[in-house]
């Protein structure tokens, strides 16, 4: 069972050490990140993806919070060795309201660095990891201003629900119950368009992986474990 990880806001793919060890060791892994120099939309950002994925291996995709819109464009081009999906502390539509939208994008030139340890650690982590939040900051601190606005613009725009119609993997839905980030909505709605999914709701911040891996791996590991058990069958 091969794993391929698409990386938070930060593109990074440094933040997923801690759910890697919880995996068994038959679950073989692959992190990919985007360009940290380079202002990509949501499609050229799926571009880039699609050709780093795997072609002679079967696989599932983990994506988190800014990258479930690319791992939902990628599934409904139905890529024929992706076997599911697995959308953590993420979106299909806007995360914010018509209102909030507005006024975030109104703000968003007021961006600027070095970001606050005090809000990242508050927001995303529930204030329960200090050292991840600093490893965060330093890792979007050394993003350039124009990538990460670029990034934020993008999502508070994207709308794949539609596209949703169009996957036919199985798709697990995980969301942080304590999320401060993103509106409890967010998993509802593609719930919404895509009833086949499986929505669970575990006790954690936005940043499930990090800060409460072993209960996502109790969630995800079984998840991949039956649609490749079913799919062996076959």
């Amino acid at each position: 069972m091969h794993i391929v990880f698409l990386p938070g806001l930060d593109g990074s793919g440094l933040f997923f050490e801690n759910f890697r060890k919880t995996l068994p060791s038959s679950m073989t892994t692959q992190v990919l990140s985007y360009p940290r120099d380079e202002c990509h939309t949501y499609q050229e950002t799926v571009d880039l993806i699609y050709e780093q994925l795997p072609r002679d291996n079967e696989y599932f995709i983990v994506a988190e919070s800014f990258s479930g819109p690319v791992a939902i464009e990628i599934a409904s081009l139905a890529p024929l060795k992706l076997k599911g999906l697995a959308l953590v502390s993420s979106f299909c539509f806007s995360p914010l309201n018509q209102l909030k939208k507005q006024l975030a994008q109104n703000l968003l030139f007021l961006l600027h660095f070095p970001s606050s340890q005090a809000l990242i650690h508050k927001v995303l982590c529930n204030g329960t990891d200090l050292a991840l939040s600093l490893k965060i900051k330093r890792v979007v601190d050394a993003l350039p201003t124009s990538t990460l606005k670029q990034r934020i613009l993008s999502a508070l725009n994207v709308d794949l629900r539609g596209a949703l119609d169009d996957v036919e993997v199985p798709l697990l839905i995980l969301q942080g119950g304590q999320d401060r980030l993103l509106d409890p909505s967010c998993g509802v709605t593609i719930k919404r368009y895509y009833e086949a999914a499986e929505f669970v709701q575990i006790d954690g911040p936005h940043c499930l992986l990090q800060c409460e891996p072993e209960a996502s791996s109790k969630v995800i590991v079984p998840f991949i474990e039956k649609h490749h058990s079913s799919l062996s069958v076959l």
